[in-house]
């Protein structure tokens, strides 16, 4: 019954169920007394009304933000373990189709399917709303360089809101659907884009380049999902959707899908990374098709 662990932290485990809803419960003390629920039809620990969450967000305060089709709600720890629905949402808002949310020392940023950016300020504490868009916003990313928030919309802009001045910039990469941002070291937006590829954003130039992979019996190639990151040298990875797994060479402006390794020269990357996890220690393990598990070490930015 449960799809998906959604957080592991703070010594609380959140799991999903598109059926029951969301279940949260103490990873030291795991027995059903202990176990709670947030769903519709459900005893008194219920208080969402609808079991599909589309944001899930536990801020820097602990307090856990679910988006749900029923709109906002918020949940606060308490001293006892536990956690209880807080009446700080206005009205006005609360109904609205939340999308994403990103976070920063002073504020929460959420995002609307009507183009929406609400902040809640959480020294005041109060929320803020302003309509940057008149599409559906996918998804939003607080700048960790600039004094901005990014938005990404269902109709391919990029929209940087300067929260000094509360003005907007925007840029339009083509009429297509635009959904998850990340930053990389040197200030550039790397998107998902509706099929297949990866989107790479320049904010100084304005200027959009976009890499894919032909790839073999593509329609083959089933939810090996899109994640973007960066290794210990500052090196820019991509699993693309549809196919595709490579990393970006700055210095050529170009994606690249062979490896040079210090144990394997001329090392061809999967075509398709369905699980992908970078380490502490800087190791990358890649699971492909048939359940091929693939290690990379880097070091001083060698490969091995």
């Amino acid at each position: 019954d449960i799809d998906r662990i959604i957080s592991i932290k703070n010594g609380m485990v959140w799991l999903q169920s598109r059926v029951y809803g969301i279940y949260c419960l103490k990873q030291n003390n795991v027995t059903k007394e202990n176990v709670m629920k947030f769903g519709s039809g459900n005893d008194e620990k219920s208080y969402e009304s609808s079991n599909a969450v589309y944001v899930f967000h536990e801020d820097k305060q602990r307090r856990v933000w679910l988006a749900t089709p029923a709109g906002l709600t918020c949940l606060a720890p308490t001293f006892t373990g536990t956690y209880k629905a807080v009446n700080i949402i206005p009205h006005s808002i609360v109904n609205k189709k939340f999308t994403d949310v990103d976070e920063d020392e002073s504020s929460l940023y959420f995002s609307t399917g009507d183009g929406n950016i609400i902040t809640y300020n959480k020294r005041s504490p109060a929320f803020t709303i302003q309509k940057i868009t008149d599409n559906r916003i996918n998804a939003v990313l607080r700048s960790q360089r600039d004094n901005k928030v990014y938005a990404v919309t269902a109709d391919g802009k990029v929209i940087s809101l300067n929260l000094l001045t509360n003005k907007t910039a925007v840029a339009r990469y083509r009429n297509e659907n635009l959904h998850s941002i990340y930053e990389d070291r040197s200030g550039a937006l790397w998107m998902e884009p509706g099929d297949s590829g990866v989107v790479r954003f320049d904010p100084a130039s304005a200027t959009f380049s976009f890499f894919s992979k032909k790839i073999k019996h593509a329609e083959n190639i089933l939810d090996n999902g899109f994640k973007v990151f960066e290794d210990i040298n500052g090196t820019v990875w991509v699993s693309m959707k549809s196919g595709g797994f490579g990393y970006y060479n700055a210095a050529k402006a170009t994606m690249e899908y062979t490896l040079n390794a210090v144990n394997m020269p001329g090392f061809q990357l999967p075509q398709a990374v369905y699980h992908s996890y970078y380490d502490s220690t800087g190791v990358l393990w890649l699971r492909m098709h048939g359940g091929i598990l693939v290690r990379i070490i880097f070091q001083d930015e060698n490969f091995k």
